[in-house]
């Protein structure tokens, strides 16, 4: 954590929080990036497995000629 500087956030969401920072780079060098930090991942995870296997079911029902 030692390369960042000037961390100030710029957006949140439901599943994560954005911030901006100047990460240190070789030769005393700065360079702006974001840093995405995902919220309780594992959770978060598991959420939009369960979404996509619903979708992904309700996708087949709508298909009689789909193949498993």
């Amino acid at each position: 954590y030692d390369n960042f500087r000037n961390i100030e956030e710029v957006g949140k969401g439901g599943f994560s929080v954005v911030y901006k920072t100047l990460y240190g780079m070789s030769f005393g060098t700065y360079e702006e990036v974001a840093i995405k930090i995902i919220k309780d991942s594992h959770k978060n995870k598991q959420i939009f497995l369960n979404e996509r296997k619903y979708k992904s079911i309700k996708v087949i029902s709508k298909n009689s000629n789909a193949r498993i």
